[in-house]
């Protein structure tokens, strides 16, 4: 694996004493060739003192002047030693994670506002429904009670002035006569029940019975529109009772077998419509749908060949007729 340039140190200024040797440069080359030289005066056997000697002084240039792959050999020493002096098996142990579940703070609930009048006050209140005053009765009047009519007393008329002759002896009072009842008011008697004939109703004849459909028709060819160029394809025209293409008119093909639709499509202004994608071999009911117009379902046999152009007509649509209501009576 290639390895990256290593970025060069551009934010501080490096001493460099002759040429291109940098002062670390120096230090490194001066420290080999010093353990190159105690090595040499060491009293050790020559059999280790020359390669010592010649391993010092290598390795002090190399560490100055020797990039291995863009890297110094500092680099790779130091990596060197750190690998082989670290652990080289690793072990995993499975430890369950502890997670601190956070305490649940409830809020205190906030104390209930005073609603301020507003626009929306006031706009329900003009809009308030207010209470009806309550229904008071009137009492009935009362009847009028019989009243007793008293007739006036007679005047008896003045005695002569006679004092030699006594007063003649005072006839007692006449009785009132007895008091004549008046007749109660006649209250108003209720009136009788309408007495409810029961008229038979005369049937209005049969109920009308649901005919079946009719069963579908096979389709008949159309010489003005070309054959298609692939098997199972459908093609054809709609026409009304005069001969005039129908645009607009929805069409949905039936599978027979199954009943579920297995295309629908819309004539266009021509009154033609042709599918894209060919039919799977089978049986087919084109059925036709346009307001104010009746068409007749068309049978369509697939079986893997040309299918020749397809047409169909409209029906005339059968009037609705009133129904006389059996119910209503003759006056």
């Amino acid at each position: 694996m290639e390895q990256h340039p290593v970025p060069q140190n551009i934010s501080s200024y490096e001493f460099r004493l002759v040429g291109d040797m940098t002062l670390k440069q120096f230090l490194q080359l001066a420290g080999g060739i010093v353990l190159a030289f105690i090595f040499f005066r060491l009293p050790i056997p020559v059999i280790l003192k020359y390669p010592l000697v010649f391993v010092s002084a290598v390795t002090g240039a190399a560490m100055a002047f020797l990039p291995i792959s863009g890297r110094p050999f500092t680099a790779w020493l130091t990596a060197f030693i750190r690998a082989v002096y670290s652990p080289t098996q690793y072990l995993w142990v499975l430890t369950p994670i502890e997670v601190a579940s956070p305490p649940i703070v409830t809020p205190p609930p906030s104390p209930p506002q005073p609603s301020a009048p507003g626009f929306i006050s006031f706009f329900k209140s003009r809009f308030a429904r207010k209470a009806s005053p309550p229904v008071t009765t009137a009492p009935a009047p009362p009847l009028p009670q019989p009243t007793v009519v008293t007739p006036p007393q007679p005047t008896p008329p003045p005695a002569p002035d006679t004092p030699a002759q006594p007063s003649p002896p005072v006839p007692p009072a006449p009785s009132p006569p007895p008091a004549v009842p008046q007749p109660a008011p006649t209250l108003a008697q209720p009136k009788p029940p309408v007495k409810i004939i029961d008229v038979p109703l005369t049937p209005a004849g049969p109920a009308p019975v649901a005919s079946p459909p009719p069963p579908a028709s096979q389709a008949s060819p159309l010489p003005s529109i070309p054959s298609p160029d692939q098997p199972n394809v459908l093609v054809g025209q709609v026409n009304d009772l005069t001969g005039s293409p129908l645009s607009g008119v929805t069409l949905e093909i039936v599978d027979s077998t199954t009943g579920i639709p297995a295309r629908a499509l819309r004539t266009n202004r021509l009154g033609q419509f042709q599918i894209a994608i060919p039919l799977p071999p089978g049986s087919y009911v084109i059925n036709a749908e346009k307001e104010g117009l009746l068409f007749d379902p068309v049978s369509v046999t697939v079986a893997n060949s040309v299918i020749p152009p397809i047409a169909i007509t409209a029906k005339p649509a059968i009037s609705s007729q009133l129904i006389p209501d059996p119910l209503a009576l003759s006056p």
